[in-house]
């Protein structure tokens, strides 16, 4: 892993720490999402 200030995006200014993983695919399990969806 390395971490840098991530940068802009879609005007956004960017700057905060971001992690960056070189194979996520195999480095990192999901076991859930929580919060991200509005309720329907």
């Amino acid at each position: 892993m390395t971490s840098r200030s991530a940068l802009p995006l879609d005007g956004n200014a960017g700057g905060l720490d971001e992690i960056l993983v070189p194979n996520p695919e195999t480095q990192i399990t999901l076991t859930g999402v929580y919060g991200v969806n509005p309720p329907f």
